[in-house]
């Protein structure tokens, strides 16, 4: 009993070994998951903050242009006035020009309340960019990571799985090896070690005559509490 005692040790610690592996392989998909989701939130920041931006420099120039356009218009009606023939064609022409110098004068009001905004713009955009570049790469590094764990992982599980068909050949005794596999299909692991008449996985007590037998190491015992093999460290040992 004693070796089909160790038996069991030896394959509940290659099984705790997959579960662990196995339990970090599902969380992956999940942490890359919120790692994506902070990654558009950061690209989204930036992209919003430059759009900005680029509204603000399309109005820029859309004012310099029609500022421009007009000077030059104002300009080229006030070099033509003298050519005029008439009066009545004089005093239309003036209120156009005076029409368009109260457009270039509002736009230019426009164009000069726009560049505080332009430059806040500028720097909330180019902040943005300089603090969540960085980060962006750390995360997408953290992804590349995930994913090389999450591969390797699979070659790991792999391999223990084979190491593990081995150790379950150990346990000639057919009956408490299913014992152990129904206990391994709720809980892992699935060997508890008992000292000083506790169990170490659940902090169950356990009975005087029943840590008595474990000591003996002749006899398999479950746990009352969390129903895990229980085994005396010592008796295995020695």
């Amino acid at each position: 009993m004693k070796q089909t005692l160790q038996a069991l040790l030896r394959l509940a610690e290659v099984d705790n070994k997959i579960d662990l592996i196995t339990k970090e392989q599902r969380e992956i998909p999940s942490l890359v998951k919120e790692i994506s989701t902070e990654i558009i939130a950061l690209q989204q920041d930036i992209k919003d903050k430059e759009q900005r931006l680029q509204e603000l420099q399309t109005n820029q120039k859309t004012i310099n242009e029609f500022i421009a356009e007009k000077t030059t218009w104002a300009a080229d009606r006030e070099q033509r006035m003298n050519e005029l023939k008439t009066n009545k064609e004089y005093q239309a022409t003036l209120r156009e020009i005076s029409n368009a110098r109260r457009d270039i004068k509002t736009n230019t009001e426009a164009l000069q309340a726009l560049l505080p905004q332009l430059e806040e713009a500028t720097k909330e955009y180019e902040t943005a960019a300089q603090m969540n570049t960085p980060r962006l790469e750390e995360l997408k590094a953290k992804i590349t990571e995930y994913k090389k764990r999450f591969d390797g992982a699979k070659e790991v599980i792999a391999t223990e799985k084979k190491v593990r068909e081995q150790f379950a050949k150990d346990v000639t005794e057919k009956r408490i090896l299913s014992h152990y596999e129904n206990i391994h299909k709720r809980v892992s692991p699935v060997m508890a070690k008992a000292h000083d008449g506790v169990c170490c996985e659940c902090g169950t007590r356990i009975l005087p005559q029943v840590f008595n037998l474990l000591t003996v190491g002749n006899t398999v015992q479950t746990c009352y509490g969390c129903k895990r093999i229980l085994y005396v460290e010592e008796s295995l040992l020695g």
